[in-house]
């Protein structure tokens, strides 16, 4: 009798310590993702696109900018205002049918070209001398920017060709 009471006394011990270290690791296993609420870290496939939210891209209306910075830059009154965005208008529709073209790059970047230039053209027949000369000025300044942007990207394409 005494010997099955120590079975029974081992036996109970080793159910309990099975128990205690069952309980022990369940709940060190669930701390990590919060028992059953969203917190904690989800490493499975695709986790990151389910809990992302997607990026909002900023509304960039060409017309309205360019308008918006040759009326600031130029000083210019309503009915020219007016014009110019008719301009820019024409300008942003001629230059998608040309980029949706089936042409080669050269033929569309030489096509855009001749946009420029008769953009320029209606601009210039707009303006007032004063506001010609400023014009001359703005298109100067923002020509330099892009040199310095196409220096940029040069320079990083460079880097990328060294390593």
């Amino acid at each position: 009798m005494k010997i099955y009471l120590k079975f029974n006394q081992m036996k109970i011990k080793n159910i309990s310590l099975v128990l205690l270290i069952t309980l022990f690791f369940t709940v060190t296993a669930n701390a990590q993702y919060g028992y059953g609420t969203n917190y904690g870290l989800d490493r499975s496939i695709g986790a990151q696109d389910r809990y992302s939210t997607p990026k909002k891209k900023k509304e960039y209306d060409f017309v309205k900018v360019s308008t918006e910075n040759m009326v600031k830059e130029l000083q210019l009154d309503g009915f020219q205002e007016a014009i110019i965005k008719t301009i820019f208008e024409d300008y942003k529709n001629a230059v998608t049918n040309i980029s949706e073209e089936d042409i080669p790059s050269q033929a569309k970047y030489e096509k855009m070209q001749i946009q420029i230039d008769k953009l320029d053209a209606k601009i210039l027949d707009l303006l007032t001398k004063e506001q010609k000369v400023k014009f001359a000025a703005f298109k100067e300044k923002t020509s330099k920017k892009k040199k310095v942007k196409k220096g940029e990207a040069e320079e990083k394409e460079n880097e990328a060709e060294e390593k």
